[in-house]
């Protein structure tokens, strides 16, 4: 996103991204796994990762931008 090579992270095409989001049922990585060993909150993963990304990978924010599957 910071390349402008895509608007939304969910855009990029080969990122796990989409899987994570249930957008692709890809096997990229083990998405249990990891949900598991990074104690992700998958009710709060969108808001989680653009917060992530918003803030320049330092920190959260309180700014989402919505999804709906």
């Amino acid at each position: 996103m910071r390349t402008k090579l895509v608007d939304k992270m969910e855009d990029w095409e080969y990122s796990s991204f989409r899987d994570y989001l249930g957008l692709r049922n890809g096997t990229l990585t083990n998405k249990e796994l990891a949900i598991q060993l990074l104690d992700l909150d998958m009710n709060r993963f969108y808001e989680d990762s653009y917060g992530i990304i918003n803030d320049g990978g330092h920190g959260f924010d309180d700014g989402c931008h919505g999804f709906e599957p």
